[in-house]
């Protein structure tokens, strides 16, 4: 199964990956900035920025997580990586006090969800339970 497949997809709230990526940015930019004037290159000033700089895009570009038949899957920010979390019905995922639950088990909260995908996931969930109680 993969992305294309899901029948929810919470990406993450853009303005954060715009920051980091920005953040990132500025901070590469003064330690280049320092090295040129000092002459010396403080690698740990730099490495932050570098840092913020490869992962600022994942937040960007990738999912938070997806809901698809079965499972939920979280992805990492870089590489292929990804961890699943496994389910019979879609009644057994929920969302408490802005947490979301799979079998119970507390996966991730909504601060660092974007609002319209999270909302979309409660509308399915919501929608998943009306249909179980008949």
């Amino acid at each position: 199964m993969s992305e294309e497949s899901a029948i929810v997809r919470v990406g993450y709230k853009k303005p954060m990956g715009v920051a980091i990526l920005v953040l990132g940015l500025i901070s590469l930019g003064l330690g280049i900035a320092v090295a040129g004037m000092t002459g010396r290159v403080n690698v740990g000033s730099i490495i932050p920025g570098i840092v913020c700089v490869l992962l600022g895009p994942g937040y960007l570009r990738k999912p938070y997580f997806w809901v698809e038949a079965g499972q939920v899957v979280v992805p990492a920010l870089m590489g292929p990586v990804k961890r699943t979390y496994t389910f019979s019905r879609l009644s057994e995922v929920s969302v408490r006090n802005g947490k979301l639950y799979v079998n119970e088990k507390k996966l991730m909260g909504r601060a660092m969800a974007d609002k319209a995908d999270w909302a979309a996931l409660e509308a399915k969930l919501e929608a998943a339970r009306a249909e179980d109680a008949f």
